[in-house]
């Protein structure tokens, strides 16, 4: 589940780029907004959509092309020009290579290019190139490699490498084939879904294509079109200047329908993270010395955490010595030797107060965190079933402290 979050998070944050800076300001100039800002949604852009980076001025010129030609043969991708989805990204891919490479792509019908998109050629060239697409590549293997997930996993890789593309052509094919429509209009374009939360109102390209310079493209009172709304907290900010600014109160019910979704997916996100089910404090002697706060924590993929928040500095013998006691009753019954265990008193280390050590399990593999910072890894099943058995295991050092970290209540 956490690497599929990881790829939600690419997907919409791709997809927003595609939608407001490359549909709807580089192909429509549907807003304005100052050369320092431009840059940066140019390379937040790249940054986002990697490996299958649009280059602007291609984009734009097949965007407007799509509109004054949308769904005859002139049409750079219409679905009801192509017999299935394979052959019209095809299509689309060999127009986009043409000007890609063209020196003055922009003498191709150049009656209906009307809007001239930014250009950053040393970004562009380099977005092209062979380096920066294997870069890419590396990086997104690199990122699984380092979060370790299971090998099924691995398949959404493709998927990173090619978002911008697939995002296009969902939008494309099903934009023009399924759906309902508000407006009878020459072309074939459909309202995909009444709440587009998946392609962030570039669905609505019924809408799109009957006022195709309007920056709202939810048109009916349950359409919600999330691009729009998080440019109009851009407007709000003075990041870009709106040229159509909506005054209905009906707008304000929507904005904060998207504030509260986008709150919703943000606390779904970060309990996907780690949940905490109990906490204990360890006390030591009849004086009650506080030693530490100890709390369990069980995380995405089966990971398990002990965090240990110490309230009193403890030298690295004493933990040692703690370690031995707590798994003195495991060593016994597993006649375990020395040497098997030897890895957690290796890696024992001195502790002050408010120190927090981490005792991660992931499946074999155990990593130690000193404020946040790894102190020793090691993949091993034995280490794996022995790291948390002094407070968890069946005979704890203190049966209480367990329960209460196990989120039992009245113990």
């Amino acid at each position: 589940m956490e690497m599929l979050g990881i790829l939600v998070i690419h997907w919409y944050l791709s997809l927003f780029c595609q939608s407001f800076f490359l549909h709807r300001y580089c192909s429509h100039k549907m807003f304005e907004m100052n050369p320092l800002w431009e840059r940066f949604f140019y390379f937040l852009t790249y940054l986002t959509q990697g490996a299958s980076f649009l280059n602007p001025t291609s984009y734009s010129i097949m965007h407007q092309r799509h509109h004054a030609f949308s769904d005859t043969e002139k049409d750079p991708h219409s679905p009801h020009q192509s017999s299935n989805i394979k052959e019209m990204m095809l299509k689309t891919y060999n127009e986009y290579k043409t000007l890609l490479e063209s020196e003055t792509p922009y003498e191709i019908d150049t009656e209906v290019l009307k809007n001239k998109s930014p250009k950053w050629k040393a970004l562009d060239d380099f977005a092209k190139s062979w380096p920066s697409i294997i870069l890419w590549g590396l990086l997104y293997i690199l990122l699984y490699v380092a979060m370790n997930p299971e090998p099924i996993w691995y398949f959404l890789i493709p998927l990173h490498f090619m978002v911008g593309p697939i995002q296009g052509a969902i939008v494309n094919w099903f934009g023009h084939k399924l759906g309902y429509r508000n407006y009878h209009i020459k072309d074939q374009s459909k309202n995909t879904l009444p709440l587009d939360f998946a392609l962030m109102g570039e669905l609505y390209q019924n809408n799109h294509h009957r006022f195709s310079q309007r920056m709202n493209f939810a048109h009916r009172w349950f359409e919600i079109d999330f691009t729009y709304e998080i440019a109009r907290i851009l407007n709000a900010l003075g990041i870009i200047r709106m040229k159509d600014i909506p005054t209905g109160g009906f707008h304000k019910v929507k904005a904060l329908l998207f504030v509260l979704f986008i709150s919703f997916s943000i606390k779904t996100a970060v309990a996907q993270e780690r949940q905490m089910i109990g906490t204990a404090l360890l006390e030591y002697s009849i004086f009650k010395i506080d030693i530490y706060q100890i709390s369990y924590f069980k995380g995405p993929n089966g990971v398990e955490e002990l965090e240990l928040d110490y309230k009193t500095n403890v030298k690295r013998e004493y933990s040692q010595e703690g370690w031995k006691v707590g798994l003195e009753p495991i060593i016994k019954a597993k006649d375990l030797k020395p040497e098997q265990i030897k890895w957690i008193y290796d890696n024992t280390v001195d502790l002050a107060k408010g120190d927090k050590l981490i005792i991660r399990k992931d499946k074999n593999q155990v990593t130690l965190l000193k404020n946040g910072q790894p102190v020793a890894e090691i993949k091993d099943d034995l280490i794996a079933s022995l790291i948390h058995y002094p407070w968890l295991g069946d005979r704890p050092i203190d049966e209480k402290l367990k329960s209460k970290l196990l989120g039992k209540s009245g113990t």
